[in-house]
Formats: structure tokens, sequence, C-alpha cells
């Protein structure tokens, strides 16, 4: 908060409705409007093979929580003088991390179902056994290697999401001299 949005110490903090941030907002909404139509064609169709394979779970969350924080990103302009001042701070370090690490976890999926794939075709053409399993320690790290790709990714992913979330703010400088 501060001048750059014309708050000042006496005065009050209220909405700014300026053509500006009028136009953001209808924008953010066109746009979420979109979105959702896009989202929803994408459910209606879920059953259809590439959709199968890209695995719309991962996706469309990604896609979600993406939109949520561009969206109010957009909506800044209007009321980010009657935001409290770490707001944007929280928002940004929250939603893009977790909105990125979804996408990257759907994509690592899509990944591991082409390298699947792949692999089909080269035992059904080569005669190439590929499964070499050992099942014999219990412990964590031998029943986290045993998970699927998909659960492996999305463990991966809560934690360092958590992690993210977790973390303390880092502590204001504060530039006054003599302080």
């Amino acid at each position: 908060m501060g001048s750059e949005l014309g708050v000042t110490a006496a005065s009050t903090p209220q909405p700014a409705y300026t053509a500006v941030s009028i136009w953001w907002a209808c924008w953010a909404g066109t746009w979420t409007v979109i979105v959702a139509s896009g989202v929803a064609y994408l459910i209606a169709h879920r059953n259809t093979p590439p959709l199968l394979l890209r695995g719309l779970g991962l996706s469309l969350s990604a896609v979600v929580v993406l939109h949520v924080y561009w969206a109010s990103v957009q909506f800044g302009t209007m009321i980010g003088t009657i935001m409290p001042g770490d707001a944007e701070y929280w928002i940004m370090g929250t939603y893009l991390p977790c909105g990125i690490a979804l996408f990257h976890a759907s994509n690592s999926r899509f990944y591991h179902v082409a390298k699947l794939q792949e692999d089909y075709v080269i035992r059904s053409c080569g005669g190439i056994d590929l499964s070499s399993t050992s099942r014999g320690k219990l412990g964590a790290v031998d029943r986290f290697r045993r998970l699927a790709y998909t659960t492996k990714i999305l463990v991966l992913v809560t934690v360092a999401s958590l992690v993210q979330v977790k973390r303390p703010p880092p502590t204001p400088i504060d530039y006054r001299i003599g302080v």
C-alpha cells in the first residue's frame, strides 16, 4: 500500500472504480466464463482416449488454481487499496507456486504415460522384458518407490506445496536511517 495507489495516512481506504479497474474486472469475468466453458467441455468429454491419457484431474486443478491467482491479481487494481498490505504477497506466495506445481505434476504424469507407451511398443515389437521388480524391504523409501508414478508425483508436489505455504514470510527490513 502506498502513494502509488493514491493512499495516504489521511485518506479513507475505498475501492478504486476507475476505467482501468473496471475494464480488468470485466475482462476477468469474461475470461472466467471462457475458462469455465472449456472446463465443462473437457469434463463432458472426459471418456475420450486423448483425455483419458492426459489425466484431467491434475490438469484442471492446475488451470483452476492458476486462474484463481490470475483473477485475484486482476481485481487487485480495484480493491488493492482496501486489502491488507500482505494479502498480495500471500496470494502470490500460495496460489502461484501451488498452481505451477500442479501443472508440473500434470505434465510429469503425461510424460510418464508416454514413456509407458514407448516401453510397450518396444516390448511388443522386440520381445524385450523390462519388468524387473524386487519385493525385498518394507521401509518407507521402498514403499514410496513401489507407488504408482502419479501417486509419487502427487506426494512430492503436496510436500513441496506444504513447505511453501508453511514457510514464514521474510522479515521486513527497516531502511530508515538511525534505527
